[in-house]
């Protein structure tokens, strides 16, 4: 949403320094006192504390009255980002005796007049966690009160940014040796993987059904059994058992965790046949199946190899953060007349936590399960535990999964939306994707059978290697060059120094 519209007006208050009109619908709104705008000073005075909180964010600037103690203090701030819905208001307040300062200080952001959407992209994008103490977001009271939808979701969609990019970090301190040690693993076997890129337009004009391990799933997979042949069935991981205990098995399986725990999903089940989609920091599976397609990803190691490559290799890293994001990306570049999202729940509905047959409710079932612990029991205490009481729309979930869930909405609509439809019925909406039955996805898109194999089999004998992409004598030449091994370790792991830097280059040597 933007400010379009509105206007405001600059005028004399009694004490004779400037103040804002807002001129909405006709009407006209204050911004500041129209008497003495200067004795906004002392409102947000005691909530500045820059030795806890180095970056500061404000929603709601008008000419800055309630930001006259930052005078004194603003060496101290490593970065004070300002926005307002209302367009060029840097411009008045350079002027201003009171709030000049801002102006004249490279410490200062103004993002005045933009969408609330890109108002807090933008000051998300200014915010370096790395480096930071802590970010302190305040609020100009006047201003939320003239503009309370603007500024609400200004503060939501910052909300999500920072705290994605916080769990970035936080992934990277904590398992940024993991994603190295599976960026060499996945190394050694690179040249005779297939570059995601040659599956660009595979099945383009089929319909194709994204599944993921929700508890909804259970619901909707009877009917697309049925219709299976006349749609490419895209499958995350923990979604493989589940599909095999209702006689299914995927078309294209997608895996980008780096952790162990992957291995558990292919329990009992032989997935060496099924053409494998993998990010170059996945968890790496033995034995490899022979037709397996890489997906670069923003790791430094990948970054190195795309660019050798030439670009070549290329990738369906949604940004969402989400398996289930990157399938769904991954059935949108195979050219998909229209995909099914099945599965995505972001909640915990039913108090179940995945659907039947996955690994999860499997070792649940068969393995922790007595009569002091049946299925049901474990499954509410590990939601409890794991959402701590939080609810969204009267379903239990954590706020990590509804940021992924946010994220999936802005990548869908960033695709244009098109023909993506939801499959759920029981776990949270996505926003901007319609919600629809299975049937009526099969009625309105599955006409006929459609030929995977074939298909299949004929963009493989055109793809080449990475092999033909890429020289491997020269990517290890070029990480047995100290500096530049110690700069990829460092950027892989938020780390120039200590132990962990250390094991980092010994993995990198040990591997090479």
């Amino acid at each position: 949403m933007t400010a379009a519209g509105i206007g405001y007006t600059i005028e004399k208050s009694r004490e004779g320094s400037d103040t804002i009109i807002v001129i909405r619908d006709g009407n006209r709104y204050p911004l500041h006192s129209t008497v003495s705008p200067s004795r906004e000073a002392a409102a947000l005075a005691d909530r500045f504390d820059p030795s806890r909180y180095d970056t500061l964010i404000v929603l709601g600037t008008g000419l800055g009255y309630h930001l006259i103690p930052l005078r004194e203090m603003l060496s101290s701030y490593r970065r004070v980002i300002l926005i307002d819905a209302l367009p060029s208001l840097e411009e008045a307040i350079d002027g201003n005796p009171y709030s000049g300062f801002l102006r004249n200080s490279g410490t200062v952001t103004f993002i005045t007049g933009r969408s609330a959407e890109a108002a807090a992209r933008d000051a998300a994008e200014k915010v370096d966690l790395e480096s930071a103490r802590g970010v302190s977001v305040l609020e100009h009271p006047a201003s939320l009160r003239i503009f309370p939808e603007y500024y609400g979701l200004v503060r939501e969609r910052l909300r999500s940014a920072i705290e994605k990019s916080a769990g970035n970090l936080v992934t990277r301190r904590h398992f940024g040796l993991r994603y190295l040690k599976n960026a060499l693993a996945n190394l050694r076997c690179l040249p005779e993987a297939y570059p995601v890129s040659a599956l660009r337009g595979c099945f383009a004009g089929h319909p194709a059904a994204v599944i993921a391990s929700g508890p909804s799933a259970d619901r909707h997979l009877p009917v697309l059994r049925h219709h299976r042949e006349e749609l490419v069935i895209i499958a995350v991981d923990s979604a493989l058992p589940m599909l095999h205990s209702h006689g299914m098995e995927p078309d294209m399986l997608m895996i980008i965790d780096p952790q162990p725990f992957v291995a558990e999903h292919l329990l009992e089940t032989d997935a060496r046949s099924i053409p494998t989609v993998y990010s170059m920091t996945a968890r790496r599976i033995t034995p490899g199946p022979p037709r397996r397609f890489c997906s670069m990803n923003s790791h430094p190691l990948s970054q190195l190899v795309d660019r050798l490559a030439g670009g070549g290799i290329g990738t369906i890293d949604s940004s969402t953060g989400t398996v289930a994001g990157d399938a769904l990306n991954c059935a949108l570049s195979m050219g998909a007349s229209a995909v099914a999202m099945v599965g995505f729940d972001f909640s915990f509905p039913g108090y179940r936590i995945y659907a039947r047959g996955t690994a999860y409710q499997r070792r649940y079932s068969l393995y922790f399960q007595n009569r002091l612990l049946p299925v049901e029991t474990q499954n509410m205490t590990y939601i409890m535990g794991s959402s701590r009481g939080y609810r969204v729309s009267g379903k239990f979930t954590r706020r990590v999964l509804v940021g992924y869930r946010d994220s999936l909405s802005s990548f869908a609509r960033g695709c244009g939306g098109g023909n993506i439809f939801s499959l759920n019925g029981m776990g949270l909406p996505v926003e901007g994707i319609p919600e629809v039955t299975a049937q009526d996805f099969a009625g309105a898109w599955c006409s006929g059978r459609v030929p995977k194999r074939e298909l299949l089999g004929a963009m493989l004998s055109g793809a080449r290697p990475i092999a033909a992409l890429l020289r491997m004598e020269e990517l290890r030449a070029m990480l047995g060059d100290r500096r530049l091994a110690s700069s990829l370790v460092e950027e892989s792991l938020g780390t120039s120094s200590g132990v962990e830097a250390e094991r980092g280059l010994r993995l990198l040597r040990t591997l090479l």
